[in-house]
């Protein structure tokens, strides 16, 4: 007779996720800061700095190397699965702006589809997953339909600052939904949502 073997799904600890999507909505935040500042192409090299020393940081910490402040931080919010990379949600979103920022450069030429973007990315990707971890009922994968909405809603409130409503709303719907491919979101969110903005405005 076989017996059972019983898989146990690892607990997402909340508050942790809590400030891990506080830091994800700070770093989209300070990007965006960053491109009204020096503009978009001058964020280019900025980015791709930032990059560069997030890979090196990265590799110091999973040697051993006690780095002030990034250890620290890293311990409390990495995801258990994320240890063979220590800061890995950072260096991905930091690629991820880096990648938004050089198409730019070649396709959407506009700054402001840049920041709609970036919106979408810092605000509705950090509240989607904390609405969902806390009241998301209805599933799709490991989203939530109620978490989603939330990040249309949170995404669409900041993008009407710049963009009319019809088109916050287009936007932030098309971002959002692109988080249910099967590619870190990172990347869709922010690509998808800049290329709605190209096409419809």
């Amino acid at each position: 007779m076989q017996k059972k073997i019983k898989i146990k799904k690892a607990k997402i600890n909340y508050a942790s996720e809590f400030k891990r999507q506080l830091i994800h909505l700070l770093f989209g935040l300070v990007a965006i800061a960053i491109i009204l500042l020096i503009g978009a192409l001058n964020s280019l090299f900025v980015f791709a700095g930032v990059f560069f020393i997030g890979l090196v940081i990265s590799d110091l910490i999973k040697r051993g190397v006690n780095v002030p402040l990034c250890r620290e931080i890293v311990r409390h919010v990495q995801r258990e699965h994320e240890k063979h990379l220590p800061g890995k949600g950072a260096l991905v979103l930091a690629l991820a702006i880096l990648v938004l920022l050089a198409l730019n450069v070649i396709y959407f030429n506009d700054e402001k589809i840049v920041l709609g973007a970036l919106i979408v990315l810092a605000v509705g990707d950090s509240v989607a997953p904390m609405v969902g971890m806390k009241f998301g009922k209805l599933k799709m994968g490991k989203r939530s339909v109620e978490g989603t909405i939330a990040g249309i809603v949170a995404s669409f409130l900041v993008l009407s600052l710049l963009f009319s409503p019809q088109t916050a709303f287009i936007a932030a719907s098309f971002g959002m939904l692109a988080e249910f491919l099967p590619f870190d979101d990172n990347f869709t969110i922010s690509i998808v949502s800049a290329v709605a903005l190209k096409l419809i405005i």
